[in-house]
């Protein structure tokens, strides 16, 4: 019994474990089948991703890229591994590289943001991409952004076309020979160009403001009404009217309508352009014979007509007298026989080309004699608007073109005189700087000189840095005199004189090569004029032809007494009409070019080799000329010499004896015990003349400006007799500062000291010749003698 209840129980165990085995096997199946649904639709999802125009991805808060669609590669040619990983930064161009990390900080701040950027393909190219993009949000912050991203290439290139289109449009629109008026279909003018504003006198606001109607003349407003109306965008209307300018005046138009579409609204364009001339025209052609001659016959301009073969039909007076014949032995010629001694048409005919374009035409031409002309061609029409004949205005222009030239040549004598005046400036500052810098050294080295240096070797190198500074002081002085800033000893001057003791220097300085003819007018009349200053123009225009002429030439200095007039003057910039002295100096070297004359006058200009000049001689020249109230002009073409005239005012005063220069005071004894007061900014220059004044025995008292001078003087309770102070300080100066002195010691003298004097001339008022004056850099001897000549007046 027992043993057939196990064997039972195996059967039964066994009937069990086969269901279970199909039930698994069922199971199994079901799963099988779900898994290949499942992978059929991640399948079909990854399909729809790949071809999806959108590119998906998300960040996380570090920017880095945390998932892409594979089909980012059609954007930028990257694969999705090549930027899994990566800062999207990596990707963006670098000049939008700062906005795109303003955004990024935006959008993990919780905004939703669409933007446009500069994306760097794998080639390097550039796309622009636009990306939609928001914060991912988890249990309420922020963990990442996911975003789409669309390639807008084209479209950015579209709108860039739209740009390219609308600009072209523009200048289409403002550069228009006709006037063009935009207004909307309820009659608002929404656009004009320039020529619209010139044909009706009205400004470009006005016109904005204005309804069109009011610019037709009355009686014609009905008639252009009707024509408004039937206006569309398939073709273009074209009638005539009359329109009315702002002043009144009626004028005949062409006007040409045609419906468009302007700021997504229906507007009208109208082109208009003014017929006067072809209405005149026209009216000639169709005028009996005798009202044509009658109103061209006598005209001074040259008019012919031409039939389509551009034969002449008729001309006036004036043209056939241009070629020695009479209006009827003109008719029947072809114009380039007659005009032109040619078998053929010119190539640039406008009357050929008003024919063709059946627009009038027009051109300026020079002829073989130097004038110029200016020639109209007019087309007419018959009723089918074909070409019968062409009218030909020609008019002479040679006046007009001549102002013209003369305009453009002061316009440029102009630009070079304010170049010359700016460099001036530059070259008087540095002048003075330079001065200041100077006076230390030479003033030093003389008193080390004077006190008898005992070592030769160190007398030896004392005496070489005097030698170097006064070759710096001199072309200071050259400097000074470019920017017309040096002080000069005006006086009536005999101009021949001058140049007859000149020219025994001259023979000593030029080389025996150089021939020199001196051509001095008769006699002359006096200019007013510093004697030293003029020899220095001479010497350096003489020295310039010199280097001119390497292998020898002639020099001619000639003079004469010229009438400058108003027609000279006006052609000459800064130039005055009057009385003048010319002084001409010419070589026969090999002459200039336009450019060099252009730059000749300018400081450090030079054509000779390096270590050959400074470049300085003849902006030196120039600036003594102009600071004589003169003018310098230069001539020259290649290959044929050169000229300088030298123009200076002839003076009303009589020649004066010549006065006892500064040289010529006592230098016995230039001591004395008198007081005196030093006011100078620069420290330099201050302790250099308070030493000086002190070994001469002089009391001397130092401000180290104005105001500081000033307050020692209010505070010293003896007599103080000259006062030697800086024109230019930076609080107040020399000549404010003797005017409040003089206040304290009223018979206290002043003796005024600067780098450069145009402070002393123009700027402070200090015009009189005979003022107290020493120019930096000086001499101890100088400054100790003018010293005693003011004290001892």
């Amino acid at each position: 019994m027992p043993q057939k209840q196990t064997d039972y129980g195996l059967r039964q165990r066994v009937r069990e474990l086969e269901e279970e085995n199909a039930n698994l096997k069922q199971l199994n199946a079901v799963i099988q089948g779900s898994y290949e649904k499942l992978r059929q639709n991640n399948a079909k999802h990854r399909q729809m991703i790949e071809n999806l125009n959108e590119v998906l991805y998300i960040l996380d808060q570090h920017a880095t890229v945390k998932y892409i669609s594979p089909n980012v590669s059609k954007i930028g040619g990257y694969l999705p591994e090549e930027i899994f990983g990566h800062k999207f930064t990596d990707f963006v161009h670098p000049e939008d590289l700062a906005d795109r990390l303003e955004n990024f900080q935006k959008i993990l701040e919780g905004e939703d943001l669409v933007t446009d950027y500069r994306y760097v393909t794998k080639k390097g190219e550039i796309v622009w991409v636009r990306t939609n993009a928001r914060p991912i949000l988890q249990d309420n912050k922020v963990v990442g952004i996911q975003g789409i991203l669309v390639d807008i290439t084209d479209h950015k290139e579209a709108e860039a076309a739209l740009r390219r289109s609308e600009q072209k449009f523009r200048n289409i629109f403002d550069n228009s020979v006709d006037a063009i008026l935009i207004h909307s279909m309820d009659g608002q003018i929404l656009e004009v160009n320039n020529i619209a504003c010139q044909q009706t006198g009205y400004t470009r606001q006005e016109l904005l403001q204005m309804r069109p109607m009011k610019l037709v003349a009355p009686k014609q407003g009905t008639v252009v009404k009707k024509q408004v109306q039937t206006a569309n965008q398939n073709e273009t209307l074209v009638f005539e009217t009359i329109l009315c300018r702002k002043d009144g005046l009626k004028y005949p138009v062409e006007v040409k309508i045609r419906r468009i579409e302007y700021e997504d609204k229906p507007c009208i364009l109208c082109v208009v352009r003014d017929i006067t001339e072809r209405k005149i025209t026209g009216y000639v052609l169709r005028e009996s014979e005798w009202q044509k001659n009658l109103i061209l016959s006598s005209s001074a301009e040259n008019i012919i007509y031409f039939d389509t073969d551009l034969r002449i039909i008729w001309a006036n007076r004036a043209a056939a007298r241009m070629v020695g014949k009479n209006e009827q032995e003109l008719v029947g010629w072809y114009c380039y026989q007659i005009y032109h001694q040619q078998n053929k048409p010119c190539p640039d005919c406008i009357v050929q080309k008003a024919m063709f374009t059946k627009s009038p035409q027009k051109k300026e031409k020079k002829d073989d004699d130097g004038r110029f002309w200016l020639q109209r061609a007019y087309p007419s029409t018959d009723a089918r608007g074909r070409v019968n004949a062409v009218v030909l205005f020609t008019q002479e222009i040679t006046d007009r073109k001549r102002a013209e030239e003369e305009k453009a040549q002061l316009q440029a004598q102009f630009y070079q005189s304010q170049k010359l005046e700016s460099i001036g400036r530059l070259a008087g500052g540095v002048a003075h700087d330079l001065n200041n810098l100077l006076s230390p050294i030479l003033g030093y080295g003389e008193m080390l000189l004077e006190n008898n240096v005992e070592k030769n070797d160190l007398k030896k190198s004392v005496r070489h840095i005097v030698e170097a500074g006064k070759r710096a002081q001199t072309m200071a002085r050259h400097l000074l005199a470019f920017s017309r800033k040096q002080i000069l000893e005006f006086k009536p001057l005999d101009l021949n004189a001058l140049l007859k003791e000149f020219e025994k220097l001259l023979r000593y300085t030029l080389r025996e090569n150089i021939k020199i003819h001196m051509v001095l007018a008769e006699s002359l009349s006096p200019f007013k004029g510093d004697a030293g200053q003029i020899e220095q123009v001479l010497m350096n225009l003489a020295v310039n032809a010199q280097d001119a002429m390497p292998n020898g030439g002639r020099l001619f200095i000639e003079t004469a007494e010229v009438e400058i007039d108003e027609t000279y003057a006006r052609r000459h910039k800064g130039v005055t009409p009057g009385a003048y002295l010319m002084l001409a100096v010419s070589d026969t070297g090999g002459g200039m070019d336009e450019e060099m004359i252009e730059n000749i006058f300018e400081p450090f200009f030079t054509t000779k080799e390096e270590d050959k000049g400074t470049g300085l001689g003849l902006s030196t020249a120039y600036g003594i000329v102009k600071q004589h109230g003169g003018n310098i002009w230069a001539y020259s073409e290649p290959g044929l010499g050169s000229t300088f005239k030298v123009y200076l005012p002839v003076s009303p005063d009589s020649y004066e004896a010549e006065e006892p220069s500064l040289k010529e005071v006592l230098e016995s004894d230039l001591s004395g015990t008198e007081t005196i007061m030093v006011a100078e900014d620069e420290k330099a220059v201050r302790e250099l003349v308070v030493q000086i004044l002190k070994k001469q025995g002089y009391n001397v008292l130092a401000g180290k400006n104005g105001n500081d001078a000033l307050s020692k003087l209010n505070h010293y309770d003896s007599a103080v007799h000259l006062l030697i102070t800086d024109v230019v300080m930076p609080d107040i100066n020399g000549k404010e500062l003797y005017e409040k002195v003089v206040g304290l010691y009223p018979d206290i003298k002043v003796i005024y000291i600067s780098g450069y004097a145009e402070d002393v001339i123009t700027y402070h008022g200090m015009m009189d010749a005979k003022m107290n004056f020493l120019q930096k850099p000086f001499s101890v001897k100088g400054l100790t003698a003018k010293i005693r000549e003011v004290l001892d007046q």
